[in-house]
């Protein structure tokens, strides 16, 4: 069984927009432009009192029509803070994990999916890696664990704050047996002026079939795209 899907991931900074207005509405049409079937967010609030209290999870989840997973690995007061799956199907498994952190925690979150789109199972994970240097080295041998962790076609997608040289995403690569779907290094942040990457879409048993850094100021970030056989 084989089949493709269009995968994005976005760090949508809460909602929050270039222009200084939080609009989770915006988010949400950047992202029914491409109309992926699985869509990996970073950086989302849930009862928050700077992004208004929004619940922005099921307000996501509404306004894009997908089943909404999500790992809010940070707790402020009554208020989460963390990382989702939306995604076309239901999960046949979910999976949430707590990452070696400094400072503010981080997750990782895994969703497995079984008999969708003509593929028999596939597994997808979504991350959003710390801001220092051994910090993220260590979130990134965490990571190669549970991605070696089964041999179904994985993607790996997510914000993990350094370039593609660096310890964390190196080990990703070479001990995980992930592969690049932007091997020509488009660059993903900030939005307005971007002039470095530190976004990714990493898959390792699948064909990339087409890649795309999207243009949108929704965000600090750029979302990107990539349609991915499968099988």
């Amino acid at each position: 069984m084989s089949g493709t899907i269009r995968i994005m991931t976005y760090n949508t900074r809460g909602s929050l927009g270039m222009d200084g207005v939080r609009s989770t509405s915006r988010i949400a049409e950047t992202v029914r432009l491409y109309s992926p079937d699985i869509i990996c967010f970073q950086e989302i609030h849930q009862w928050l009192a700077w992004s208004k209290f929004e619940n922005q999870p099921e307000r996501l989840e509404h306004l894009l029509q997908r089943n909404f997973v999500f790992h809010p690995p940070v707790r402020f007061g009554l208020g989460n803070y963390g990382i989702g799956i939306a995604s076309r199907w239901h999960p046949s498994k979910v999976q949430k994990y707590l990452l070696p952190s400094v400072g503010e925690q981080r997750g990782l979150l895994e969703l497995e999916f079984r008999g969708v789109s003509g593929i028999k199972a596939f597994r997808v994970f979504c991350t959003h890696w710390g801001l220092k240097d051994e910090e993220r080295a260590e979130q990134g041998q965490f990571c190669v664990e549970k991605v070696l962790n089964s041999p179904l076609p994985t993607l790996f997608c997510g914000d993990l704050n350094e370039e593609v040289s660096a310890k964390g995403v190196a080990t990703l690569i070479e001990q995980g047996g992930l592969e690049d779907t932007n091997p020509q290094g488009v660059f993903t942040f900030p939005s307005d002026t971007p002039n470095v990457r530190i976004d990714y879409i990493l898959g390792r048993g699948l064909a990339c079939e087409r890649f795309e850094v999207a243009s949108s100021l929704a965000s600090d970030h750029l979302p990107l795209i990539a349609d991915i056989q499968i099988g």
